[in-house]
């Protein structure tokens, strides 16, 4: 009787622990930041003189603090007051985007985008076989005609023959 109560109050146990709710009450899971909504500080900035400090004003936010939306947009715009809390790209990296060509603004890119979108349409290959230049470019373009292939199936049934044999019938796009 003893092992019974036992076993049956370790069960109990193991599927109460399953529950979400008894696992977060029971401190058992595990609480992991979000990479993306975790924002870096800007930091504490010393006035050289300490005579002349603002009046503080309570709830107003720091004047060094800059909103994530701005701070996003001075990094890929290059705005100077928001890129003074991040670091300022060093040498090497200046070279490096210059030689991808970041330094360069192409006015026509709309028009280039468009004319690669229209010719990344044409080819239906998976990417690896476009990137290895493997298979045809119209692989995996027909449509099967759904009533013609039923019929060539029951047709090829009543022969005898193996439902593979024949041409698939498929609609004209």
């Amino acid at each position: 009787m003893n092992l019974l109560v036992k076993m049956s109050a370790l069960s109990v146990f193991f599927l109460v622990a399953g529950c979400d709710t008894v696992k977060t009450e029971l401190g058992l899971d595990r609480h992991i930041p979000d990479e993306f909504s975790v924002m870096q500080r800007a930091p504490l900035e010393i006035p050289a003189d300490l005579n002349t400090l603002p009046v503080p004003q309570p709830g107003a936010s720091r004047p060094q603090e800059v909103a994530a939306k701005e701070q996003a947009k001075g990094l890929l715009l290059g705005d100077q007051k928001t890129q003074s809390i991040v670091e300022k790209p060093s040498v090497s990296e200046k070279i490096l985007v210059n030689k991808v060509g970041g330094g360069t603004i192409d006015s026509n890119v709309r028009e280039k985008l468009a004319v690669e979108s229209q010719s990344a349409t044409k080819d239906n290959r998976p990417v690896v076989k476009r990137i290895l230049g493997i298979g045809k470019e119209n692989a995996g373009s027909r449509v099967v005609d759904a009533e013609a292939e039923a019929k060539r199936i029951q047709d090829a049934k009543k022969a005898g023959k193996p439902i593979t044999d024949g041409i698939t019938p498929s609609l004209e796009e």
